[in-house]
């Protein structure tokens, strides 16, 4: 699985790992609830989510992957963690059409997995993800990843799983999920997986 969903990719072995490990445990508690991923890039770790919900028997359950599917414009702030050097914009045209090739080639039947389209600000609001067992972020700005918590993370079911790529990296990744874990009364305990990826189960 992960050497077919990993050419499309940038996450490095150890955080294809942590959503391994991460399903399985939603597996093995039986915990309800859909696989939501915001930023999918050209769709490995969907690709890998659907792959591994084959494998664990977990085909009832949707996999949400939204996306600009243009790159990623200009934020406020969005630097590397301890630099003053701002994260290079990213534009470009056919993403959709790519991460659909991708999806084509690795699941012959994606079964229920959806492409949401748009800023993750305006898409969220409008859609009905009502139980969600995992939560991956991976915009890498502040103003998405800002929104991501406050419209999902209630949904998100005790034992519930929460990802944040390029927490260990990105300044927006960072600032983001902790200033609203900080609001929490009973916060996830937040697990370094790698100089990116950091990961909690919701108590």
């Amino acid at each position: 699985m992960y050497a077919a969903a990993s050419p499309f990719s940038l996450l490095h072995i150890s955080g294809f790992y942590n959503v391994f490990q991460s399903m399985h445990h939603i597996r093995r508690n039986n915990l309800p609830g859909d696989l939501v991923e915001c930023g999918c890039f050209l769709g490995g770790v969907g690709i890998f989510m659907a792959l591994l919900r084959e494998h664990l028997d977990m085909s009832d359950r949707t996999i949400w992957l939204l996306d600009t599917f243009e790159g990623f414009p200009d934020g406020q702030h969005d630097y590397f963690i301890g630099q003053d050097a701002p994260i290079n914009s990213v534009h470009h045209d056919n993403f959709r059409a790519d991460v659909e090739g991708n999806i084509a080639h690795c699941l012959p039947d994606p079964g229920k997995l959806r492409l949401i389209e748009g800023p993750v600000e305006t898409t969220l609001p409008t859609l009905d993800i009502r139980v969600i067992a995992l939560l991956r972020l991976d915009t890498d700005f502040y103003t998405s990843t800002k929104a991501e918590p406050e419209h999902l993370y209630g949904r998100l079911v005790r034992g519930g799983v929460l990802i944040v790529d390029d927490y260990g990296i990105f300044q927006g990744s960072r600032r983001a999920p902790d200033e609203y874990l900080a609001r929490l009364s009973s916060p996830p305990l937040f697990n370094r997986i790698d100089s990116g990826v950091w990961a909690g189960v919701k108590p």
